[in-house]
């Protein structure tokens, strides 16, 4: 039988960021607890150009790579997350998004 949650934390946050299509690779969220959290990933790409999420889990050594076009809104939910990452792509143009967080965790079990 497995361990069950018994105390949860819940917490949100926001990042926005206003660049140029550069390649640049902005860390976003980094865990910082023993117990990683499972993190809904929300993000409004207002960008000229498209941007690539990345998410380090635990569990898995291949990062997953979401790819999220110009102009889009996008949402996704991860568990296990050690990290998180955007990359804007190259060529130029404007790289502009914002990232909503919402990151959920067991505090004991």
């Amino acid at each position: 039988m497995a361990n069950q949650c018994d105390v949860f934390t819940h917490s949100g946050g926001g990042f926005l960021f206003d660049g140029i299509c550069d390649g640049s690779i902005l860390t976003i969220y980094e865990a910082f607890t023993a117990n990683l959290p499972t993190v809904t990933i929300n993000i409004n790409n207002q960008s000229t150009c498209p941007i690539t999420v990345i998410v380090a889990r635990q569990s898995s050594p291949t990062p997953i790579m979401e790819v999220v076009p110009a102009d889009t809104d996008f949402s996704f939910t991860v568990d296990l997350v050690q990290n998180i990452s955007v990359q804007c792509s190259t060529g130029g143009g404007t790289c502009e998004f914002f990232v909503e967080l919402d990151i959920s965790s067991c505090m004991c079990c």
